[in-house]
Formats: C-alpha cells, sequence, structure tokens
C-alpha cells in the first residue's frame, strides 16, 4: 500500500476514506463505465492508503492522472451539488457505457485508431530522404563543377 495525497474540495475531504476508495476502485476496475468530470483540485489535502497498482490501472484506465482518476471515482460515490449538473465523460479508453438490453459494455481497443501520429511519421520519413538525396545532389554538383574548372 503507497499513501496517496491529492487535494479535493472541503466536502469531498470530510466524507472520504481509505476504505471506501479501495472498494470504489475494485468495482471500477471490474466494471468500467464513464465517470463525472474532475472538478480539479480542491482547497483541501487528503491522504488516502491505496494499493499504486490498482490506482495506475484505473488512471491508464480513464487517460488522465492518478489524483483525477481519484477524485473522478469520489464524485461519483459521493456527489456534490457541482458534479450532479455535469454529465460523465468517456474517454477514448474508457468502456462505452452499456445501452438497454446489453448484458456487458462492447470492448474498445486499448490504442486508439492510427491518426495524424502515422501521418507525422511518414512525412518526416520523407522529409529526412529528402535532405538526404538534396545533399548528395548538392556536393555531387560542386564535384562537378570543381572537376570542370
Amino acid at each position: 500500500m503507497t499513501t496517496f495525497t491529492l487535494r479535493v474540495s472541503q466536502e469531498l475531504a470530510v466524507r472520504l476514506s481509505s476504505a471506501q476508495m479501495r472498494s470504489w476502485l475494485d468495482a471500477f476496475l471490474q466494471q468500467p463505465h464513464a465517470l463525472p468530470i474532475d472538478p480539479g483540485p480542491g482547497d483541501e489535502r487528503i491522504s488516502l492508503t491505496l494499493s499504486p497498482s490498482i490506482v495506475t490501472a484505473v488512471a491508464a484506465h480513464t487517460g488522465c492522472s492518478a489524483s483525477s482518476a481519484l477524485r473522478r471515482i469520489a464524485i461519483e460515490h459521493l456527489g456534490t451539488p457541482a458534479a450532479a449538473s455535469l454529465p460523465p465523460v468517456v474517454n477514448r479508453r474508457e468502456a462505452p457505457v452499456a445501452r438497454t438490453g446489453q448484458t456487458k459494455a462492447p470492448s474498445i481497443p486499448k490504442d486508439g485508431p492510427p491518426g495524424g501520429e502515422v501521418l507525422a511519421g511518414w512525412l518526416i520519413h520523407v522529409f529526412f530522404w529528402l535532405l538526404v538525396v538534396g545533399g548528395i545532389m548538392f556536393f555531387t554538383s560542386r564535384k562537378t563543377k570543381q572537376s570542370a574548372t
């Protein structure tokens, strides 16, 4: 177990405990779903004793920092007036919420579809080879000019 210190609102600080958070994290990993928006750090600091591997798994699944993931889980279970008005957010790594009639949420790939990263890689590759070929042509033409004189 490791102590995680995070900033939360005063409302969450007085109501949140390590034991609660451990059970909520376990439940989330058993059945991942969309979480409320992180309200951001508050004025209070709270320390929770949690399993680092579980916190890391939840943070990786939600695609946000450990502190943000912990606040989002706490808000889901304890609720706050501000969070009640906000819709849940589905991160690209989070499983979509199951529709009525479905027994299990559809699985999604851990890595999103290739997009701009692949294109950028190819453009860098092409640019590199253009520089190499251009450099060879430049130095070859200089040697030819020097030999002619």
